[in-house]
């Protein structure tokens, strides 16, 4: 669920914290605040030599001290 509000991109990542991995998804459909997403790929974050991931490694690591 994302509320309505906030527009959601074609294409984007979804970052699990707690794994260290990021989906490469897709988005299908939008009702209201209910998202349907399709997951085309599944990339680890720690020792990735994707710059998007490593971009994204920094805010990971913050995020998985504070959770």
């Amino acid at each position: 669920m994302v509320p309505a509000l906030y527009p959601l991109p074609p294409r984007f990542l979804v970052l699990q914290i707690f794994g260290g991995v990021a989906y490469d998804v897709r988005l299908r459909w939008r009702r209201g605040d209910l998202a349907g997403l399709a997951v085309e790929n599944r990339r680890e974050i720690e020792g990735s030599k994707d710059q998007d991931l490593l971009d994204l490694e920094s805010t990971w690591r913050g995020l998985a001290e504070i959770s």
